[in-house]
């Protein structure tokens, strides 16, 4: 089974969540022995962000990492523990809200596809970014 980074870095719809995370220096965090549960948002849900806002995201490594810790969550929570749950809390202490009916939804962002369960955590597919 692959790590959450090894997962990341060769799967199609994330290329530009990975550069974001290259960029703040967060992708080996994601290779560790801790596990995680990522939001992540696809290559689409990046593409709602206007172009110049974007790369002004990707050059501002603070508000970069602030905003990538939002979509990550300490330990591995599968699904079935995420649908009971009111609320889940990110690295950046932001307590999202969690909408289970019709679809999964984190934060107002629909869940797309199935988890990806990594060796070190699990992935979520998101179709908007958290803000």
């Amino acid at each position: 089974m692959k790590s959450l980074a090894e997962t990341i870095t060769t799967h199609p719809d994330l290329s530009t969540l990975l550069a974001a995370l290259t960029a703040a220096d967060l992708l080996t965090t994601l290779s560790s022995s801790n596990s995680f549960t990522v939001l992540a948002p696809t290559n689409k849900a990046f593409a709602k962000i206007a172009e110049g806002d974007l790369k002004t995201l990707l050059a501002d490594k603070p508000r970069l990492t602030t905003l990538l810790q939002t979509h990550l969550s300490k330990g591995k929570k599968m699904s079935g523990e995420i649908k009971t749950m009111k609320t889940l809390m990110t690295v950046a202490e932001k307590a999202l809200s969690v909408d289970a009916l019709p679809s999964l939804a984190l934060g107002g962002s629909l869940v797309v596809g199935k988890e990806i369960e990594c060796s070190n955590g699990v992935i979520y597919l998101l179709d908007t970014v958290l803000s």
